[in-house]
């Protein structure tokens, strides 16, 4: 792939189901797919020549990238014709799949560094989740992009973000969370262990039921802030790395219960049925990411 010119390694232009043209419209975003399969660029040539659909750019299971549709030209992959004319849809090819629909650590890389090449080449500033970069199921009733949605995502725009600053992925650290022993982050200040809560209680959303602690009262909220640091230093926070970032602000809100389902999604996918909210085992199971 040739990054500063989008020239990708293999030029497969389908030729139909696709609009020509933008309508005069400007690209603005990426939006990313996943195959719900492990296609190969050939394989989403033969059936894009049939079904009503099409990406711009498909990443193999082993980083190779294909190019279907002309960046000049409006492939129809977001399901929302406004969302089609101003962006660019990149399909990735699952390693697993249902439930988990995760891409290989080759796929993450090679979508990682095309998003940020895109960025780059078009102006759209560093690549920022929800900013610049958004995932299918942001315009359309869909799971699309599977685990790049959740558990995956904090890695990939990670990686986006280091590729576009002309760093090696492998050198960035996820900022105050620093490798203590061990090569594992330490553990952040106020990390409730032992455990603080009455039997019965977790922290959980703010706004929830009595035994639900979410940073309501001042008291509580060095614990629910720690919970959010360790959070993003294990990547479950799409888009921040930085553990000093004020995301993590004491108060537990949705993008908090959103970071801890992605966690308990991938580390405990059959040790919980409490969903969002954060127990003494969960705090255990996260602990152990930590020196």
């Amino acid at each position: 792939m040739d990054w500063a010119n989008l020239i990708a390694d293999v030029d497969r232009i389908i030729g139909v189901h696709y609009s020509p043209g933008r309508e005069g419209r400007k690209i603005n975003k990426v939006v990313l797919h996943h195959n719900a399969g492990r296609l190969t660029i050939d394989q989403c040539y033969n059936t894009w020549q049939t079904r009503e659909a099409s990406a711009h750019y498909q990443v193999e299971h082993g980083g190779r990238i294909g190019q279907l549709v002309n960046d000049s030209d409006t492939a129809w992959h977001a399901g929302d014709w406004e969302t089609n004319l101003t962006s660019i849809g990149i399909e990735h090819a699952n390693e697993r799949t249902a439930p988990d629909w995760t891409i290989s650590d080759a796929t993450l890389d090679a979508g990682a560094h095309l998003v940020a090449a895109i960025c780059r080449y078009y102006g759209l500033g560093r690549p920022q989740w929800q900013k610049n970069v958004f995932g299918h199921r942001d315009f359309s009733s869909t799971s699309c992009p599977g685990a790049l949605y959740d558990r995956q995502i904090g890695e990939y725009m990670r990686r986006a973000q280091a590729y576009y600053d002309g760093q090696n992925p492998g050198t960035v650290s996820t900022a105050t969370a620093k490798p203590a022993s061990g090569g594992k982050p330490a553990l952040p200040a106020n990390y409730p262990l032992p455990w603080p809560l009455p039997q019965g209680h977790y922290y959980g959303p703010v706004d929830g039921p009595e035994d639900s602690h979410g940073g309501y009262y001042a008291a509580e909220r060095p614990q629910v802030r720690a919970i959010q640091q360790a959070l993003i230093a294990c990547g479950y926070v799409p888009g921040i790395t930085d553990t000093s970032s004020s995301w993590a602000d004491g108060v537990w809100e949705q993008p908090t219960t959103d970071a801890v389902v992605r966690f308990q999604r991938d580390m405990r996918p059959t040790g919980t049925d409490r969903w969002g909210e954060f127990w003494a085992d969960d705090c255990q199971t996260l602990r152990g990411r930590f020196a």
